[in-house]
């Protein structure tokens, strides 16, 4: 009896210290990874906070992202200015809450968490709300039947995005032959314009070498973006 006691406290002493260890390399990976990113701002004339100092989720409560959840926020936020371009990238975490009942009547409260990496760079004038997502096997479907998201001169482009706008015109505006060629070099395929920014984001949590990459791609994109589609916008804002 007294030889199965001592197994069964050598066996809890064992996952406590099991589950101990994980928990701090989990804190140490996270507290490397902030490292990380703060020397990735740096490094782009940017400033590192590992809490939200501007409200993330209500400062671009535009973008459908940042209405996710019954309960969300930002944190390892990365912002500022440099050279004509306002940059915000971050952490971003939504909960979901949903409830089932069972056979007996009882309520059960479910919990489900997602956790995203989003960059941002603000334009210079709004634009009609434009997504972009990766085609899927639902929407390859639905063209079978004749229901068509936007489509462009590429095929292959047509192929790997789900194109959705408020104006169709201005859609084909933005994304242009040369916009199309660097949505499809780049790894992503979740972007929103809404309002005076671009949004990339992931439902996965970035690398910090993926939020450079992020970065670069959405000021390529704000760049990309034609003179004349702001003049076109703003006589349609005066008349």
């Amino acid at each position: 009896m007294g030889l199965d006691n001592n197994v069964f406290w050598f066996f809890v002493l064992v996952v406590g210290a099991v589950i101990g260890f994980l928990v701090w390399l989990s804190a140490k990976r996270a507290e490397e990874r902030r490292q990380a990113l703060a020397q990735l701002a740096a490094a782009r004339g940017l400033a590192f906070h590992p809490e939200d100092p501007i409200g993330v989720p209500g400062t671009f409560a535009q973008f459908e992202l940042f209405q996710r959840g019954d309960s969300n926020y930002a944190s390892n936020v990365i912002r500022g200015a440099v050279e004509g371009h306002s940059y915000c990238a971050c952490d971003f975490q939504y909960t979901t809450v949903t409830y089932s009942t069972d056979s007996k009547g009882n309520t059960e409260r479910h919990e489900q968490t997602t956790y995203c990496s989003a960059a941002i760079v603000e334009l210079s004038y709004p634009v009609p709300a434009l997504w972009l997502r990766p085609e899927n096997f639902l929407d390859k479907a639905a063209h079978l039947v004749g229901c068509h998201d936007l489509e462009f001169e590429s095929a292959e482009f047509n192929r790997e995005f789900h194109v959705k706008a408020e104006n169709r015109e201005i859609a084909f505006d933005i994304i242009n032959a040369q916009t199309m060629q660097r949505l499809m070099a780049s790894p992503f395929r979740h972007i929103e314009f809404n309002g005076a920014a671009v949004l990339i984001f992931d439902e996965q949590t970035w690398t910090p070498e993926t939020f450079g990459a992020a970065l670069d791609l959405a000021r390529s994109l704000a760049e990309g973006l034609p003179n004349y589609l702001f003049d076109k916008l703003r006589e349609r804002a005066q008349s």
